[in-house]
């Protein structure tokens, strides 16, 4: 009964962590006022960009702050 507990302790805190995880690396999506698309916003660095930002999307914006780059793409 007691290894039972343990391993209830512990597949709920892998699935809490593949949670907290999908809701953090996920890109931020928001509605543009007067659109009927989705927009994803995602961070990119030159060279170092594991997931292309064009995989079946089509880039709609980009901006630099001093720190970092974003592209916006509809879904």
């Amino acid at each position: 009964m007691e290894r039972a507990k343990v391993v209830l302790a512990y597949a709920g805190a892998v699935l809490l962590g593949i949670i907290i995880g999908a809701y953090f690396v996920h890109p931020p999506i928001v509605r543009a006022i007067g659109s009927q698309y989705f927009i994803n916003v995602q961070k990119v660095r030159e060279g170092n960009n594991s997931k292309s930002p064009l995989s079946g999307s089509q880039i709609i914006g980009f901006s630099c702050t001093s720190q970092d780059c974003y592209v916006a793409t509809t879904e």
